[in-house]
């Protein structure tokens, strides 16, 4: 076995272990070759989309697929990463309008794990970490830029502390 599939092989098992250990994390497809993950998270709260008047409508649950292994995986060079695209609706400065992701932001490198890689894309969705960078949808960028002294972020639950009562969601939809 090459480097390459030991690695492969190890982050499959780490994300198994990360979904046997999380029940908000759910693998629903995995597919060897090419390399593919379906991901569903849930109770994590985002945006989904804003409302005229700037206020956000919350979502709890994303679906999304992360793929694109190629060759040089998991060789030190920016192309190594894999790709991430969300199949839910997300309103965040990493995410273009098709779902594409730009999780340069969320600071992955190469010799990081798959499951250390969702983990990131969690703290993303509840904007947690803020390095945009150059952002994938800019006007999720200038909603973040308007709204961030307002206290909304992270979104959902903090160590210690209640949502925010117009974060609450109850299944599946703001309450």
């Amino acid at each position: 076995m090459s480097v390459r599939d030991r690695r492969l092989e190890s982050d499959y098992q780490g994300l198994l272990r990360l979904c046997t250990f999380n029940k908000n994390i759910k693998l629903l497809d995995y597919i060897p070759k090419p390399r593919k993950y379906v991901i569903q998270i849930s109770n994590v709260v985002g945006v989904e989309s804003i409302n005229s008047d700037d206020s956000p409508n919350y979502r709890t649950q994303y679906t999304l697929e992360i793929s694109d292994f190629n060759l040089t995986y998991p060789e030190p060079v920016r192309e190594g990463i894999p790709t991430v695209h969300f199949k839910t609706p997300i309103f965040h400065p990493n995410v273009g309008s098709s779902g594409w992701t730009c999780i340069y932001g969320t600071n992955m490198t190469e010799n990081q794990p798959v499951n250390l890689l969702v983990l990131r894309l969690i703290a993303m969705i509840q904007y947690a970490n803020t390095d945009f960078g150059d952002p994938a949808n800019h006007s999720a960028k200038n909603w973040y830029d308007r709204n961030k002294q307002k206290g909304w972020f992270p979104l959902g639950k903090k160590a210690g502390d209640e949502p925010l009562e117009s974060q609450k969601v109850k299944w599946g939809k703001k309450t």
